[in-house]
């Protein structure tokens, strides 16, 4: 504790309760530092772990309708995140479940493609997805949270390509329903 000054009459006089309050915002500026310093990190470890994913590592899908503006595209200083024949949920930071086992793909730096054995002839993509996960799950398994998830329902089509269909609501509902034990 500091020393008080001996003379009652100098304008620097320290009370007890003035002491305290400059002990603890010096407690709280360390603190803050304290708490700088991790979140730091984690934006430096989270920044490596998403230049780990390069555009090489995406998949790729044709999907034979073409529209002006397609997930990715920009307006202005704006990212898209759905467009026509996307489905868009509000999660609001809720997590995105495995409807069935299978794989999960990057197909762009937003959007992941969903596919399993259960479905040959269909694909699902999910755009928006914070921290969205990659490879094979099993029934159930978390893919990713997200504020507004965009998913778009493919089917393969004779020649190759892949049509955007309306999806079933119930399976839509797997997605957003934890499972049952």
């Amino acid at each position: 504790m500091r020393d008080m000054p001996s003379d009652s009459n100098s304008p620097c006089v320290t009370t007890p309760a003035r002491h305290w309050q400059h002990w603890f915002q010096r407690q709280l500026m360390v603190g803050r530092l304290g708490l700088a310093i991790p979140l730091i990190l984690a934006v430096l470890l989270g920044n490596e772990t998403y230049r780990k994913i390069q555009p090489t590592d995406f998949t790729s899908v044709e999907i034979e309708q073409v529209w002006e503006l397609e997930p990715g595209d920009r307006l202005g200083n704006y990212q898209v995140s759905s467009g026509l024949g996307d489905v868009v949920i509000e999660l609001g930071g809720a997590p995105l479940y495995m409807p069935m086992a299978g794989e999960v793909q990057p197909i762009s730096a937003n959007c992941s493609l969903f596919s399993s054995a259960e479905l040959p002839a269909y694909r699902m993509r999910l755009c928006g997805l914070n921290w969205a996960k990659s490879g094979a799950f099993s029934q159930g398994a978390i893919l990713g949270r997200g504020d507004r998830v965009a998913l778009a329902l493919l089917r393969r089509q004779p020649q190759g390509t892949w049509a955007m269909v309306e999806p079933a609501t119930s399976i839509l509902e797997q997605f957003v329903t934890p499972p049952q034990p």
